[in-house]
Formats: C-alpha cells, structure tokens, sequence
C-alpha cells in the first residue's frame, strides 16, 4: 500500500513508506496493577452473580430474563 487516498496525491519521486507503519512497531508492556484488580473483581462478581441466577431465582425471573 502506498498510504495515500487518492492517486494524485503520490509523489512518485519520494522513497515508499516502511512495510510496517510506525504506531506497529514494538512496545513494552505496562501493566496496570488497579485496572487487573479491578477486571477480576468485576468478573468475579459476574460469576456470582450467574450462580445466583442459576440456583437461587425464582423460575418466574428466569422466564423474564430471557
């Protein structure tokens, strides 16, 4: 791909752009300790909140939910 939306705006005389455009090169990880606990507290949650449906609704629930 040459990277431009029309051809007009090509410059044929300039070299072509790199295979791999620069926002894909190689980045370090950081990972966000408060988000990861976050995430597993809100999946966890989830869960729970499944069991409970699954085992503690009343049968008139479940038929509304769905």
């Amino acid at each position: 791909g040459s990277w431009v939306l029309y051809e007009s705006d090509l410059n044929k005389d300039a070299t072509p752009p790199p295979l791999v455009p620069p926002s894909a090169e190689k980045r370090k990880w950081k990972i966000v300790w408060r988000n990861v606990i976050l995430f597993m507290l809100l999946h966890l949650g989830g869960l729970y909140g499944a069991y409970l449906f699954l085992t503690q609704a009343m049968w008139t629930t479940r038929i509304f939910t769905v």
